[in-house]
């Protein structure tokens, strides 16, 4: 199982151009002089894997696949630049540590 997003968004005056394999996409811009704003990410999940991501989406309030990932990946690069600073994530249930998170 395989899930894709391309969004293409570009600078400069290029035409729109119907959805493509990632490399088509890169050609085509750089045939006209533009960059794509946007990159392709494709991920190969397994369908255990497929249903448990969607679960997270629907279960984060997050309406797309898209908004989940950004949001994922900004709270991810968040803890990292914490954990950098010396902090570490714990979670806690009246007054206690029960779990500790090391990413």
């Amino acid at each position: 199982m395989s899930i894709s997003t391309v969004i293409p968004e570009i600078s400069g005056s290029v035409p729109e151009v119907e959805e493509r394999a990632n490399d088509d996409v890169h050609e085509h811009f750089e045939a006209r002089g533009a960059e794509p704003k946007r990159k392709r990410l494709q991920l190969e999940l397994s369908d255990v894997a497929l249903r448990r991501l969607n679960e997270l989406v629907e279960d984060s309030g997050c309406g797309t696949l898209v908004q989940f990932a950004r949001t994922a990946l900004s709270f991810y690069a968040h803890v990292l630049e914490q954990q950098k600073e010396g902090y570490r994530l714990q979670f806690v249930k009246d007054a206690k540590q029960v779990e500790f998170l090391r990413l």
